[in-house]
């Protein structure tokens, strides 16, 4: 009973952790997209000045 309580909590661990990793890995994507969008408008708004 404990064998298989226990082997059902570690493959929720390593599930969680990959939603984890996932939910953070788009995070992260999304920030990237952020800052070189913001570099660019930059650079758009040094050329125009």
């Amino acid at each position: 009973m404990t064998n298989e309580l226990i082997g059902y909590q570690t493959t929720f661990n390593a599930s969680q952790k990959m939603a984890l990793y996932k939910g953070f890995g788009i995070q992260l994507l999304f920030v990237i997209a952020l800052l070189s969008l913001g570099m660019l408008i930059g650079k758009l708004r040094e050329q125009k000045i």
